[in-house]
């Protein structure tokens, strides 16, 4: 069987980018191919994937566990044990941006590629600093043997930079629908329906603030109807700006925040929304990327209302199979969604053609064929 090694420089638990990996690991290995997976890196809790893979699949990680304590000799160790874990001559898609990480593979001899799901300018800051590090990602990206991107926004950016188009490839938005048949215990067990949220609860990434400012307006219809939010609460001025929001509509009973959940109770929270929701300003982050919670919504069949940012409106059209509003505007957003409160069956429908696509365009089957083809051809 043949053998794809995957990179990531941080292992974490029950996130987007994780539930990203497994789902093309589980397509690659579905494609005939042996995956090893690879993190430099543990997270906080220092915690190690404890479920069940496919016996083609393995994760290895690289960090020494009598120096976690110690940073700089736990990352020296950590790469050196990464340089010597991959053979000459191996097929290695690094998954995550590290200019150290991708010099010390840059320099083995290895077959390396890279994927870049976010902007590269967002990990430029700094005039001189950002300008020097985007130098030398570029100079070492032009080394890899293809660059796989979630979008044509990053796409063009490597090929603005003297990268051949014919090595940069598309691999969007993936999901695994079979991640879709566990249930959650928890508040929404209540007896009410609630519009439904997850992700890195930021008002700057995802509009949380717009979302929740505009189901105020949803509520003087449909008062019964709540709002569950689940993720991590990262800013503090975020936090204070969504309180005040609550309090200012009198919406302490209606707006609950979950908290982050496992990735065994996600699915269940989503398919028993009544209404999934993602309210996204325009921003660098939005015009690149592609929001991974989106085909999670989708997969559910419920109506999903999503602002129209970056190259969501390439896949999806609206009032066909999604319900989109304009970015950056509350009362449009709280429209969309009373419409779907309004014509719930029309949206059932809008939903069911969402779904479809999700097993066909973004299935992880046919995204993680784009790596595999490219690398063994």
């Amino acid at each position: 069987m043949r053998k794809i090694i995957l990179v990531k420089l941080r292992y974490f638990s029950d996130n987007a980018p994780l539930n990203r990996l497994l789902a093309l690991a589980k397509g690659l290995y579905e494609s005939e191919n042996k995956v090893d997976v690879l993190f430099l890196l543990p997270n906080k809790q220092k915690e190690k994937y404890t479920k069940k893979l496919p016996d083609g699949i393995a994760f290895s990680y690289m960090w020494d566990e009598n120096n976690l304590n110690k940073k700089r000799v736990r990352l020296c160790k950590a790469v050196r044990n990464i340089y010597n874990h991959i053979q000459k001559g191996s097929n290695v898609v690094l998954m995550s941006y590290s200019l150290p990480l991708l010099f010390v593979l840059s320099v083995k001899r290895i077959n390396l590629y890279i994927e870049r799901t976010e902007a590269p300018a967002i990990f430029f800051s700094g005039k001189l600093t950002g300008k020097i590090k985007e130098h030398l990602y570029v100079y070492l990206a032009k080394k890899a043997k293809s660059i796989f991107v979630i979008s044509n926004n990053i796409k063009s950016y490597f090929e603005r930079k003297g990268i051949a188009s014919d090595k940069i490839k598309i691999v969007n938005m993936v999901v695994d629908p079979q991640r879709f048949s566990n249930t959650f215990k928890g508040i929404h067990e209540q007896d009410f329906e609630y519009i439904g949220y997850c992700g890195t609860v930021s008002n700057a990434k995802d509009g949380v603030n717009i979302l929740i400012e505009a189901f105020s307006h949803v509520l003087r219809k449909y008062p019964a109807l709540k709002l569950l939010i689940a993720g991590k609460k990262p800013y503090f001025k975020d936090n204070k700006l969504n309180d005040s929001i609550i309090e200012k509509f009198n919406m302490t009973d209606s707006v609950h925040f979950m908290g982050e959940l496992i990735s065994e109770e996600m699915p269940g929270f989503l398919t028993k929304a009544k209404i999934l929701a993602l309210s996204r300003p325009e921003s660098i982050q939005a015009s690149a990327g592609f929001p991974t919670k989106l085909g999670e919504y989708l997969c559910t069949g419920k109506p999903v209302v999503v602002t129209r940012t970056g190259e969501i409106d390439m896949y999806l059209e609206n009032m066909k199979n999604i319900v989109f509003a304009e970015p950056d505007n509350v009362e449009d957003f709280s429209q969309r969604l009373l419409w779907v409160l309004d014509n719930y069956e029309k949206a059932l429908k809008i939903a069911d053609e969402g779904r479809k696509l999700v097993l066909t365009t973004f299935s992880y089957k046919v995204q993680a064929k784009v790596i595999s083809d490219t690398i063994y051809g």
